[in-house]
């Protein structure tokens, strides 16, 4: 089976489909069954490289990158070298959008196998789907998953006439831990644990000892092991509040994407200078309002005639009921666009105090 290093060869190859059974013909050769799946990362400076295949091959890749041409044909996925943390940025996207499918797909699978049903069509047929459209983490819990399925599906079907009673008690038990396995995998990745400390929470988290590379037949440990290595090195998982993008920052400080930090930056120094001018506002209103009350209180006001007492008080009443108005519109959405409009009524009403002040 031709493989590339994209990883675009699907585990599905391994399998022939019969279109007018509408069911899946299984043939997994015999190697695949004797050596488990194995997960195998290697990190770099700032990079990583993960294979999935065979175990005997992967750990010989593991211990010599020079095997990996003698021993491609039994790795299932291999990636380029890409930055560190791709994978947990692809896992996220994976919880995120299509995790819900892939999980209802595979224990529906389990449950035709335990009901003593043949797979569904549409079953196979969305997990390639899924595989092919997915990312690199997607593509490698499918591969895994499925890998470890039809492994088990075969060796439990694999039984003699004379050890029926055998061949059923085992079968069940095989079938229960593929499903509490599967079940434990599918419950760490809903909790979508992207940091060190969301995966303390986790009742089956264990602390491991990190080291360059990272060999792992359990999916969900591999999980742990990987965030851990990402935590170690100080690397932190945000998704940015502006434009709700996922991102990796080298600082737990760090809350935003680069170019959203500095329109954010812009937006705080613009909402400074707002409220900066909002309070000068409200500074020379309570101003205003000290020298409303102070004038009508002084000599000048009580030995004015009645018709310019009245005038004065209406004025103060006129002032006192728009400076509502006036401060709803400073803190309305649109109250940079209104900023010039309270500033002009405010220096009308000033205009109009000084001049009626005048007369008396």
């Amino acid at each position: 089976m031709k493989r590339s290093e994209t990883g675009t060869v699907t585990p599905f190859e391994k399998f022939d489909w019969d279109n007018s059974k509408s069911k899946l013909v299984i043939k997994l050769p015999p190697k695949a069954i004797d050596n488990p799946l194995l997960l195998y990362i290697e990190f770099g400076k700032d990079s990583e490289r993960f294979y999935l295949g065979e175990e005997k091959a992967i750990r010989q890749i593991a211990e010599d990158f020079d095997l990996l041409s003698k021993n491609k044909g039994s790795v299932l996925m291999l990636s380029e070298e890409r930055p560190l943390g791709s994978l947990l940025m692809d896992s996220y996207d994976f919880v995120t959008n299509h995790l819900s499918e892939v999980t209802n797909i595979f224990r529906s699978m389990l449950h035709s196998i335990d009901s003593g049903n043949s797979e569904k069509a549409s079953d196979y047929k969305m997990l390639e789907k899924l595989w092919q459209e997915g990312n690199a983490f997607q593509r490698i819990v499918i591969n895994y998953l499925f890998c470890e399925f039809y492994q088990v599906k075969h060796l439990a079907a694999n039984g003699t006439a004379g050890f029926l009673a055998y061949t059923a008690e085992r079968r069940r038990k095989m079938y229960s831990d593929l499903e509490q396995g599967m079940e434990q995998e599918f419950d760490l990745l809903q909790h979508n644990p992207t940091t060190l400390s969301d995966l303390k929470q986790l009742h089956y988290y264990k602390s491991v000892n990190l080291s360059e590379k990272i060999i792992c037949s359990n999916l969900a440990e591999f999980y742990v092991q990987y965030i851990s290595y990402l935590s170690d090195r100080c690397f932190f998982f945000r998704v940015c509040p502006r434009c709700g993008e996922p991102f990796l920052a080298n600082t737990s400080r760090r809350r935003y994407h680069k170019e959203c930090a500095k329109l954010q930056d812009k937006d705080n120094k613009l909402r400074s200078q707002h409220e900066l001018e909002r309070d000068n506002f409200y500074k020379q209103c309570q101003e205003e309002r000290y020298r409303y009350n102070n004038f009508r209180r002084g000599k000048t006001f009580r030995n004015a005639s009645l018709k310019l007492q009245s005038e004065y008080l209406t004025l103060f009443e006129k002032f006192r009921s728009d400076l509502a108005d006036q401060k709803e519109k400073l803190q309305s959405d649109n109250a940079a666009a209104c900023r010039t409009n309270v500033n002009i009524w405010l220096n009308k009403i000033i205009d109009e105090r000084k001049e009626l002040e005048r007369k008396f």
